[in-house]
């Protein structure tokens, strides 16, 4: 198998782009360095993992649920003046973002991210896309492949576009130029979904970009301060594996659960901003 260079992963992309397939025109491989962010909150977690009918679980989990995760990363977000746009990459972590936008009385909004498998081999990540912006971490084979793998991007891509068009005819979508903005994920493996969407944020010029998870493999988190000015992690993990080894439940998350949590957060701050709660 052949490495596939920058040049052929830039092609494939604007190829996406030119069909219109990824929404917004913009330069997925920015050149210029980002500010360095400050990695805070992160502790190992050590837990016993055990094998029971032929799944790992870890015992005991780190959360109860996704509800669960996003308290305790509420906690160690903290308090902060000026509280940012929360976006809740979807779908699973929607219900993460949707606790720390309660604690810290902040506005809550769904990005649409959507992970790359490849097409033999689904589980396995080659990189993420979100509107405007598409992120390749691996290597993708030879030329002989690349049709294949073209089109398996736009088909990705128009997944994300018809999910996010369905979420936001119900919730109307939050502008995040000039505002601070908090990216939530319910954990990061590899941490291609979450580096296409600070691209898409740096892209719409964000007054400060943060990224915060409850868990997370501790070399992503470092390649992602590269990405954000700040990232929170209670629980950065050295031999991580999955997201769902930490958590007892991992159910899916639905289209109506993400539209609801949205809306409940939305109606709170309304009536908090009524009642002169609220900024």
């Amino acid at each position: 198998m052949t490495k596939l260079g920058a040049a052929s992963r830039t092609e494939m992309v604007q190829h996406a782009l030119k069909a219109g397939l990824l929404g917004e025109a913009a330069d997925p491989w920015p050149t210029t360095g980002l500010p360095r962010a400050h990695l805070r909150g992160s502790r190992a977690a050590r837990r016993t993992r055990a094998v029971e009918n032929g799944a790992v679980r870890v015992d005991p989990p780190l959360f109860d649920d996704r509800r669960d995760a996003g308290r305790q990363l509420a906690r160690a977000v903290g308090a902060r003046e000026g509280p940012p746009i929360v976006y809740g990459l979807a779908r699973g972590g929607v219900p993460v973002a949707a606790e720390v936008a309660g604690a810290l009385g902040a506005p809550l909004d769904v990005l649409v991210v959507r992970k790359i498998g490849h097409p033999y081999q689904p589980e396995f990540a080659l990189g993420a896309l979100t509107r405007g912006h598409v992120v390749l971490m691996h290597d993708l084979g030879d030329a002989n492949e690349q049709p294949r793998l073209r089109g398996h991007i736009e088909a990705v891509a128009e997944q994300a576009r018809r999910l996010d068009a369905e979420l936001h005819a119900e919730i109307a979508p939050l502008d995040p130029r000039g505002a601070p903005c908090l990216l939530v994920d319910d954990g990061l493996a590899t941490g291609a979904t979450m580096t296409a969407a600070c691209r898409w944020a740096r892209a719409h010029e964000t007054a400060r970009l943060i990224v915060a998870v409850p868990v997370a493999a501790r070399d992503t988190l470092d390649r992602l301060t590269d990405e954000a000015d700040e990232v929170v992690c209670p629980h950065a993990i050295d031999d991580f594996m999955a997201v769902s080894l930490w958590y007892d439940d991992f159910s899916e998350v639905h289209e109506d659960e993400v539209i609801d949590a949205v809306r409940a957060i939305r109606e709170r701050r309304s009536t908090a901003e009524h009642d002169g709660g609220g900024r």
